[in-house]
């Protein structure tokens, strides 16, 4: 992991390392120690490179469509109302999919196990999804497809409609919403180049001001 790739993956949230088997460390309370402050990144970077990361999609809502163990999690997509609109699409080891959407006023801010069969939902601060090009034992999360343009499209109405008739009542706050700028494939697979963070390390301590 690099210090490029958690710096774009700040504009949906804030991040953290996690241990190597994706769940997070111990004594890690995560929730209060996630940060999108690059100072705090590029020291954990330190001693964390070649973990993966966690992204708490605080501007962001992702859909995480899984398919182990028999999921049928696009089978479920497909009869609900589909995924017509391409859109920022992050593979998983295991073979499944997060789908980034940007987060609307409207939308209720949720973590959701179960949404339908094989469906989760992250939204604001009550969870994370593993961060694009980290590696584990299984495998690495790929950007299977980027966001020509910089913006991603609005949530489906089908998934917007059935959230707000759930009646999930917290709201997103309208001054954490998404940054609508491009997260490249290009800067995104920095993370390949084995000099690259000690590249980024020294850029970011000339233009960042010490505190």
């Amino acid at each position: 992991m690099n210090l490029t790739t958690l710096s774009e993956c700040t504009q949906f949230g804030r991040v953290f390392p996690l241990a190597k088997n994706r769940k997070p460390m111990k004594g890690w309370h995560w929730k209060t120690k996630s940060t999108d402050d690059l100072l705090i990144i590029a020291a954990w970077l330190e001693e964390y490179a070649d973990h993966p990361w966690g992204l708490v999609p605080v501007r962001v809502f992702v859909l995480d469509v899984d398919v182990k163990n028999g999921a049928q999690a696009p089978q479920s997509i497909e009869a609900a109302g589909g995924l017509e609109e391409p859109t920022l699409t992050i593979r998983t080891p295991s073979g499944g999919f997060h789908y980034y959407y940007a987060l609307g006023p409207a939308l209720p801010n949720i973590t959701k196990n179960s949404w339908l069969p094989g469906v989760d939902i992250r939204c604001g601060s009550g969870g994370y999804v593993v961060v694009p090009y980290s590696r584990s034992a299984t495998g690495r999360y790929e950007v299977v497809v980027d966001v020509d343009g910089g913006e991603l499209p609005q949530v489906p109405d089908w998934i917007k409609n059935k959230l707000l008739a759930d009646g999930q009542s917290s709201v997103s706050d309208s001054n954490d919403l998404l940054d609508q700028r491009s997260l490249s494939v290009e800067a995104l697979s920095a993370a390949d180049d084995p000099d690259h963070w000690q590249q980024e390390k020294n850029i970011l301590y000339n233009i960042i001001p010490r505190m």
